[in-house]
């Protein structure tokens, strides 16, 4: 008898804490709003963050005397033209350099470059870059060249393009290579933008 009266009152608490644990859940499923915290595509919205705004930029490499532009200013304004689209226009002077497009879909991301003819014509270098073929991280993107660029530019042309955002987030940097060679950089100031 000693015995079934130990542990009845075990029984009986964890019956309890069932019973808790169930309505607990029942409360949690009838809610009308269920949160799900989505991993965020950090360097991705980070830049998206500057939209609507002209910063300005200047060339890093090559330098000195071998600076293109020397004398220009130079800037950039970021827009959102779409849920997963920037478009990054690089102003030299009164002109449009060219516009980076940079964006995402299932796959991954991407980088394109716009290049059009002082008529506003889409030039016929136009429209190459590359996917990210690399994980995610906060601070670097690289895109070496697809297939396309490839044939436009020639297969034997090993051209990577990278956006790189300084630890502060406070620079932009666009980075193009080939074979491994620094061709250009360019750094843009989100420290402040212009007006």
């Amino acid at each position: 008898m000693d015995l079934l009266y130990t542990t009845r009152p075990a029984f009986l608490g964890l019956r309890i804490f069932y019973i808790c644990l169930l309505s607990s859940l029942i409360l949690i499923s009838c809610s009308n709003k269920i949160y799900i915290k989505k991993k965020p595509d950090t360097f991705y919205e980070t830049v998206e963050q500057f939209s609507g705004k002209k910063y300005p930029g200047n060339i890093v490499f090559p330098a000195g005397e071998e600076a293109p532009f020397r004398g220009e200013p130079l800037w950039v304004e970021v827009n959102k033209t779409s849920r997963n689209r920037l478009e990054i226009p690089v102003h030299v002077g009164n002109n449009i350099y060219r516009t980076l497009i940079f964006g995402k879909d299932k796959n991954g991301y991407w980088l394109q470059h716009e290049n059009k003819r002082p008529d506003g014509a889409q030039a016929e270098i136009s429209m190459y870059g590359g996917r990210n073929e690399e994980e995610t991280n906060n601070y670097v993107m690289v895109f070496p060249a697809d297939g396309y660029t490839k044939q436009l530019l020639g297969a034997a042309r090993n051209s990577t393009w990278s956006l790189g955002l300084s630890s502060d987030k406070h620079t932009l940097s666009y980075i193009a290579e080939d074979d491994g060679r620094l061709v250009l950089q360019i750094d843009i100031d989100l420290a402040e933008a212009l007006q």
